[in-house]
């Protein structure tokens, strides 16, 4: 129907323009209305099926914004559950921060009062060791006092005893006359028998210890111990006639010994010093003589 008024169409056209349409120009319209028609036919079907496709892919469209929109409605709760743990979890560590802060300074209130209580019981370890020491040295001090004290006791029961015998000796010798006491000693130094010299002029000076005899004892008990060759005891005497009688008359002689025994126990200088002082202070004696004999041979 529509082909035939578009054909109609066409030959009022041409009759209205005063032109005469022949046989074969109608066939050839024809055709090529036939044509436009089929051609309009294939493109009516081409674009329904493309409308189809396209409310099909409209449909999709729609679906997948659909999804989309729940999805992102999804994710955007999911992001504000995210949020809500992330912000929860801030406070918690934030809490966190606080607690550990809080405990680090309890720890270090605690490692210092640790330290502090350390410090303490170092300085008591310290008193207590300084006090067990000085508690040491008294332990010592009174040992050694206990040990003087026993050493003291028998020096007293020795010296009583001593004593005692020497108050016997005393009363026994008393009835001797005091040269013959002295002459008995010195008869024994020239004998030969020092041991019995030697108490015999120790009971002399014991008995008379400011006598005029009494540096001559002391001098002779000096000889024993020098012929004995005991150097040390005989220096002893020596030294105590010139220490304690200065003015005697065997201060010569004492010094003269004192030098000999000095020279024996290997005292040259201290020896050449007595030598000396002999000259010096007595130069007129034979003892001085011999001195000066003995320091030119040096």
């Amino acid at each position: 129907m529509k082909r035939i008024l578009i054909l109609y169409f066409f030959l009022l056209l041409f009759n209205g323009c005063g032109y005469f349409v022949t046989k074969e120009e109608f066939l050839v319209l024809q055709r090529q209305t036939f044509q436009l028609d089929k051609d309009f036919r294939n493109t009516s079907t081409f674009l329904t099926t493309e409308a189809g496709q396209l409310k099909s892919t409209t449909a999709r469209l729609d679906e997948l914004h659909d999804n989309l929109r729940k999805s992102f409605a999804d994710t955007n709760v999911r992001i504000d559950e995210i949020d809500f743990s992330l912000t929860k979890l801030k406070g918690e560590f934030e809490n966190y921060k606080l607690e550990t802060k809080e405990s680090f300074k309890n720890a270090e209130s605690f490692f210092k009062m640790q330290s502090e209580f350390i410090q303490r019981m170092n300085g008591q370890i310290i008193g207590i060791s300084k006090d067990l020491e000085d508690l040491k040295k008294d332990l010592a001090v009174f040992k050694n006092l206990t040990s003087d004290i026993s050493y003291l006791k028998e020096k007293i029961k020795e010296l009583e005893k001593k004593q005692e015998e020497t108050l016997k000796l005393q009363a026994k010798v008393e009835a001797k006359p005091k040269q013959q006491l002295y002459d008995e000693a010195l008869d024994f130094y020239n004998k030969g028998d020092y041991e019995n010299a030697i108490n015999s002029f120790e009971q002399f000076v014991v008995i008379y210890p400011q006598d005029a005899l009494t540096d001559n004892a002391l001098y002779w008990i000096g000889e024993s111990y020098y012929a004995q060759k005991k150097f040390n005891e005989a220096l002893t005497y020596f030294h105590r006639i010139v220490i304690d009688f200065p003015q005697a008359d065997k201060v010569p002689s004492a010094l003269y010994k004192v030098a000999l025994s000095l020279e024996n126990l290997g005292m040259q200088k201290e020896a050449e010093g007595a030598l000396k002082e002999l000259i010096s202070r007595f130069p007129n004696t034979q003892e001085a003589q011999e001195a000066r004999k003995r320091v030119k041979k040096r």
